[in-house]
């Protein structure tokens, strides 16, 4: 058997080619240039390294539990960013906050198949901002994710694979980018390749500003509907944040077999805000109880930094590897603020005049993972065995000075005071296993069994906490290829989400004037079983699918919302939202997309999804069910030379929740890119074109209802210029 030269994170050889039923793998591509799919079939695999010519001829179970999307033949990748390339996967939506839905659904995003501190929370919406595109070669979507996934979130999973592949030599860019009203994002790129040695590095530093809107107004009912109170509020804001984003990959082949491979990156974003508002409060007869404007400054700042290390052994055999690697994160956040409220009408004692409040929040997460992975065949199939340990801690802390009627004057709000700490430990195995049953036929069973020990203390209470618990979760994926054109997918999950560690602190966390949070120490793990069935047909000039789903959440994981006295002793109308799990919740619908080439200059694309879900809500009697539609579409169109018009819409269908739902939002997108010299490039951006990203959030229950009105005003004009010290040679792909 022929010894295999390459490595899954970087290839010393210079020629590759997969066929399936006789097309290579950049001829049985989707139309669209910037989305490609994995093949399977029979594999023979060229392989050229520095001194010898090998060949590898065997199956190539390619995984069939995803969509692979190509980056690096977008032509938009030299001075777009992550978010730019996430928002042309069909389905895919990154909003101007930097939150990423998936056919209307929250996602999870991996970075090279792993989760990432920097991708999550509060960081992700300026990572995905400041990582270049040029850095990423494919995006993978996941939409039901298997035994190889951890079960945490019950999510889809969009995994980032970043450049690691480089061709000899030096390679570098540098590019910038400005946008109106006033942001601007400058990168640098270098990758350098020397015999057994790789090493990629970039920098960027983001600069940008956004005005907000916002318009709420809450009713208390009594049993009969009728009013008990109510509050209403206007206000605008203005943010801006700026910082560094770094990132580095080493890459260095310490045999014909073996590849080590270590990772770092780091981001810091401190965020300046401002904002002032008008509120009224009125009692059951209309009576105005309180009546004051607010002004309140603040700043907030993410940091995050990880480290992770990779090794990497191939078999003799073809698809033989096995994979050890681990990594070190941390994210913190500081965020403090500074408001002040001036009455002018108050039903409260002592509050005439203006009234100051200060709130300064910390988090510190630090994250461990230990992972090793086993892949061989057997004779035609395929058997992974792997297991991974999660170590993570948490500590919140969250202090409220005030009300009083001058700073010096201020202390300390025990009520909105809170030192909460949290450890958790996630053990967990799988295996998979894919056999080809028929020449039609490929079938992947897999299952994933996961420990869980979840330690809390709260320092302010002094009440600690122990959550334990197994699970076993099955996966099936099947294929049937009906021709070389045609095939369809089956696909079912079993998966839990966990509570997150803040979603058990009891105490009360301030979140504004007129909200607060509170955990539920009480909180159990949600239960979730997922099926899909999708139809695909793969020609030429012509890709289109049909999929249909349905998702079953039992012991499900909701927010409700109560009043609560105000425990800042305002007067204010204070909701609070705690999370719970209620009965049953489930959703079933339809997906289309097509993606056509019209002419050799023209490609069209569009996708939609329809949803009908539905939940048991204790507060109402019977089931609360609805529909909601999301889709877009894009029209690419090539001049000569190289130039290149992209037009996209996309549209976010309104979410239900227990209480209430949330409008949707859409957003329009024009973008020319033009080559003017071999080492230059130019691209011009027109982004929320019709000004839609506005979202109305409303709770309607029995007792209480909201409604909530945000918008904000993006960037809506941009213009980016890039110049390549040297142009990048093909990449080379893996041939495991």
């Amino acid at each position: 058997m022929a010894t295999c030269l390459a490595s899954g994170l970087g290839l010393r050889a210079t020629a590759w080619s997969q066929t399936t039923d006789g097309q290579t793998q950049a001829e049985s591509a989707k139309a669209d240039p910037s989305q490609a799919e994995p093949s399977s079939g029979d594999t023979s695999s060229a392989v050229k390294s520095d001194t010898t010519t090998v060949t590898v001829t065997g199956k190539k179970k390619a995984p069939n539990d995803r969509d692979v999307y190509d980056v690096s033949k977008d032509l938009d990748a030299k001075t777009g960013t992550a978010a730019d390339a996430l928002n042309k996967i069909p389905g895919v939506n990154v909003d101007p906050s930097g939150n990423v839905t998936y056919h209307g659904r929250n996602v999870v995003v991996y970075l090279n198949g792993r989760p990432s501190l920097m991708l999550s929370g509060d960081n992700r919406g300026v990572a995905l901002k400041s990582m270049p595109s040029a850095y990423i070669s494919t995006i993978e979507v996941i939409s039901n994710p298997g035994a190889q996934q951890s079960s945490g979130d019950g999510a889809p999973i969009i995994n980032i694979n970043t450049q690691r592949n480089m061709p000899p030599g030096m390679f570098g860019s540098l590019s910038a980018r400005y946008s109106s009203p006033a942001g601007s994002l400058e990168t640098a790129f270098l990758g350098i390749t020397k015999d057994k040695l790789s090493i990629t590095l970039i920098g960027s530093y983001l600069n940008n500003e956004m005005d907000s809107r916002s318009l709420s107004q809450t009713s208390v009912l009594d049993s009969t509907d009728a009013t008990l109170q109510a509050s209403s509020s206007k206000g605008e804001g203005r943010s801006s944040y700026r910082g560094p984003f770094l990132m580095a990959n080493l890459q260095y082949d310490l045999g014909p077999n073996d590849v080590l491979a270590a990772a770092f990156n780091y981001n810091r974003m401190p965020s300046d805000s401002t904002d002032i508002s008008h509120a009224v409060s009125q009692a059951a007869d209309g009576a105005v109880t309180n009546l004051f404007d607010q002004s309140g400054a603040g700043r907030f700042v993410t940091e995050s930094a990880g480290l992770s290390g990779n090794y990497t052994h191939y078999g003799q055999k073809p698809d033989e590897t096995l994979k050890m690697d681990g990594s070190l994160a941390r994210s913190a956040s500081q965020n403090d603020f500074r408001s002040a409220n001036t009455y002018l009408i108050s039903t409260i004692p002592g509050n005439t005049g203006t009234r100051i409040q200060t709130h300064d929040r910390r988090n510190d997460k630090t994250k461990a993972n230990m992972h090793a992975e086993y892949n061989t065949p057997i004779g035609d199939d395929q058997l992974t065995l792997g297991a991974e340990v999660d170590l993570e801690d948490n500590t919140i802390n969250s202090r409220v000075f005030g009300p009083a009627d001058n700073d010096d004057n201020l202390m300390v709000n025990p009520l909105l005071t809170d030192d909460f700490r949290s450890h958790q430990v996630v053990s967990a195995f799988y295996a998979t296993f894919q056999r080809e049953v028929t020449p039609r036929w490929t079938v992947l069973l897999g299952l994933r069994g996961e420990v869980l020990h979840l330690a809390t203390n709260d320092l302010t209470y002094r009440t600690k906490g122990n959550i334990n618990y197994s699970r076993l979760n099955p996966s099936l994926f099947a294929t049937y290829v009906i021709s070389s054109q045609q095939k369809v997918r089956f696909n079912y999950t079993h998966r839990q989400q966990r509570p997150e560690a803040s979603d058990l602190n009891p105490h009360i966390v301030y979140s504004s004037d007129t909200s607060v949070d509170a955990g539920n120490p009480g909180l159990k793990p949600q239960e979730s079983d997922a099926i899909e069935a999708r139809y695909e047909f793969n020609g030429k000039g012509l890709n289109y699918g049909l999929r249909g789903f349905w998702r079953g959440d039992s012991r499900t994981i909701t927010t409700v919302s109560q009043i609560i006295p105000d425990p800042q002793g305002l007067g204010n109308i204070v909701t609070q939202s705690t999370r719970v799990n209620w009965r049953r919740r489930s959703a079933y619908g339809v997906s289309a997309d097509v993606s056509r080439q019209i002419s050799n200059k023209l490609m069209f694309s569009a996708d939609a999804t329809l949803t009908q879900s539905a939940l048991r809500n204790p507060q109402i009697s019977g089931v609360r069910s609805a529909t909601s539609v999301d889709g877009g579409f894009s029209l690419n169109y090539f001049f000569k030379k190289g130039d290149r018009i992209f037009a996209s819409y996309k549209r976010v269908g309104k979410s239900y929740t227990g209480q209430g739902y949330t409008t949707g939002s859409g957003q329009a997108n024009i973008q020319y890119s033009r080559k003017l010299t071999d080492k230059f490039d130019l691209e011009l951006m027109v982004d929320d074109l019709f000004r839609q990203t506005r979202t109305v959030t409303v709770i309607d229950t029995p007792l209480l209802q909201t409604r909530f009105v945000s918008s904000r005003q993006s960037p809506t004009f941009m213009i980016g210029l890039s110049r390549h010290f040297s142009r990048f040679g093909p990449m080379r792909a893996p041939a495991n």
